[in-house]
């Protein structure tokens, strides 16, 4: 099944939703409010395409598990999650985060820019692309997927992996990209807010290769951040610049010097599980 056929689920019954949506347009809520509470994702995005601020409603109807996606379903296309970046604030924001050296890598799809922009349209409801040319970490095996380099924190803001150094060979790289991250517009034709997160000193495996540590790695997850740290004197810049996007989180430095000899880091290692698609845990006996 691909996502644009998975059906949205209500999980707490029809009518709490109603009560919680009864100030949102009529068309919202026959529309969500479907029989049976089925609906696909593209219904949906398409119906409500035109009705405004909808998206932060359906966000917090998810987070409240009103909502949630059928989690059955697979993408054609080589497209791990980390290479695609979205505001994790807004459910059905439709705009991507992504890197041309990972998704139109020869090795991935073997799709041009314009068909994949219309594969990924059409299977996740996206409408602009944020492309990125430049940016990479050396040590990184995965073709600079987005994680490594630049990250929604909301809607408005973009934390990214800098370089102030001009001896350090990621400088031209990084550079050029922070430059394309300031061209960038939301959808309203604003510049993003940028954080600049700094670049730890170089670290290499037992063999003198370079390792790809950094710090727009990091994890969201439930009421915390966490953030790679190498014992760096850096971590606690880094640490401090992200408690200004995450107001509302706690802020945790990990160390991550030995996962990082894996070629990632916390990011990399980890992939986020919807409530829901895991079985329930089986009572001890």
């Amino acid at each position: 099944m691909n996502l644009n056929q998975a059906p949205i689920k209500t999980s707490k019954g029809l009518e709490e939703i109603a009560k919680r949506t009864h100030k949102l347009p009529a068309e919202f809520r026959q529309i969500l409010i479907m029989v049976n509470g089925q609906a696909t994702i593209t219904e949906l995005v398409k119906k409500l395409s035109k009705l405004g601020e909808i998206e932060s409603v359906l966000a917090q109807l998810e987070m409240d598990g009103f909502i949630a996606p059928n989690p059955a379903f697979t993408l054609p296309e080589t497209s791990r999650q980390p290479t695609l970046k979205t505001p994790q604030s807004q459910m059905c924001i439709r705009d991507r985060l992504t890197t041309t050296q990972c998704l139109l890598n020869p090795n991935r799809n073997g799709l041009d820019r314009a068909t994949l922009e219309q594969r990924l349209g059409e299977m996740l409801g996206i409408n602009r692309y944020l492309w990125l040319e430049n940016g990479y970490l050396l040590g990184d095996d995965t073709d600079s997927h987005i994680d490594t380099l630049a990250r929604f924190c909301d809607a408005r803001t973009l934390a990214y992996q800098g370089c102030t150094d001009p001896t350090d060979p990621h400088y031209a790289a990084l550079q050029a990209m922070a430059e394309e991250l300031r061209s960038f517009r939301t959808a309203s034709g604003e510049p993003y807010r940028l954080i600049e997160l700094p670049l730890p000193a170089a670290r290499h495996d037992e063999r003198g290769n370079r390792l790809p540590a950094g710090y727009a790695n990091f994890l969201i997850v439930n009421g915390a951040v966490l953030v790679p740290a190498y014992g760096d004197p850096l971590d606690a810049v880094a640490l401090e610049r992200l408690s200004g996007c995450f107001p509302n989180h706690e802020i945790k430095g990990v160390p991550c010097a030995t996962l990082v000899r894996q070629g990632g880091s916390l990011h990399c290692a980890t992939m986020q599980l919807p409530a829901g698609v895991m079985p329930a845990a089986a009572n001890p006996a």
